[in-house]
């Protein structure tokens, strides 16, 4: 059985769940769908019980957000399945997703299927969220496979249970951010064959700019502690790897004398219709040093 485990937070899954049902059913695939409201609105949980009227679909409910680790691992322990596929819950499938899984299951104990972008513009108030995805999240299995340890992401991947059940996300990252950074070098550690494969889920909730700074943030405040804590090294992650560079060469002095004139005109540029990624990186550079070098709390 394949156990298809998607954390929600409010957000509609009829959709989503609804088109995993109909590929079981027309490919004859044996599957159960975990949904957990991960501190949902009771709005989106009452909108998601519509849901349940097939006898395959868990719905778990926790009244607080426990964090995107917690709950991957509370809904994994659920799980029936000898298979775990995890899906983020603004995502779309292809005709094909379910299949593809279980014809490549036997070359690897983890597959990686990747996300993609419409290519249509949004909104001005979401484009970078949606360059972002285009330029930096919409990569090739071939490129993904490079590295692939490095380049896993939770978002849309298949492991097998009794793997899974050795590594579980690390449940002390209870922020935004980097969970699925431990679980790739987790798996590399212990050699687990991973494979990236063409198989990719639209990524359909894309944030305004300004959210996505939010949770930009968070994410950087994240890496930092896990830094802070050496649960993660400076070549695991390009940011902090980049940061380290800066170090060594002295060129963190200049970004700190530029930083306070610079952000606010950055940040200008990345709420603005036409952000420029680069000046992302460099934006994120500037908090990373900020959070590195704040005093603990």
């Amino acid at each position: 059985m394949i156990s298809v485990v998607i954390p929600v937070l409010n957000y509609d899954v009829s959709n989503l769940v609804q088109s995993l049902l109909d590929q079981a059913d027309t490919h004859e695939v044996d599957l159960e769908v975990i949904i957990g409201e991960d501190g949902s609105d009771t709005e989106w949980v009452e909108k998601n019980k519509k849901t349940l009227t097939d006898s395959r679909v868990k719905h778990f409910i926790s009244a607080t957000d426990i964090g995107r680790a917690a709950i991957r691992n509370k809904l994994a322990s659920i799980a029936q399945g000898d298979w775990l596929l995890f899906i983020d819950a603004d995502s779309a499938i292809s005709e094909q997703y379910i299949c593809a899984f279980k014809w490549y299951r036997n070359q690897a104990d983890v597959l990686v299927g990747g996300t993609c972008y419409k290519s249509i513009q949004p909104d001005s108030e979401k484009m970078l969220r949606w360059k972002y995805g285009l330029s930096r999240e919409m990569i090739s299995p071939m490129k993904r496979n490079e590295t692939p340890y490095l380049s896993f992401t939770a978002n849309n991947f298949f492991i097998k249970k009794a793997v899974f059940d050795q590594i579980k996300f690390d449940e002390e990252v209870t922020k935004y951010g980097h969970e699925d950074t431990l679980f790739g070098l987790e798996l590399k550690r212990r050699k687990t064959p991973l494979l990236h494969i063409d198989n990719a889920v639209e990524h359909l909730g894309i944030e305004t700019s300004k959210r996505f700074l939010e949770k930009s943030n968070e994410a950087v405040s994240t890496l930092a502690q896990l830094l802070k804590s050496k649960k993660i090294k400076a070549e695991d992650v390009k940011l902090l790897a980049y940061y380290d560079k800066l170090q060594k060469t002295g060129g963190l002095a200049m970004l700190r004398s530029m930083s306070a004139m610079i952000l606010p005109k950055i940040q200008n540029n990345l709420l603005s219709d036409k952000p420029n990624l680069r000046l992302f990186d460099l934006y994120k550079l500037i908090i990373l040093d900020q959070e590195l070098t704040a005093p603990d709390k």
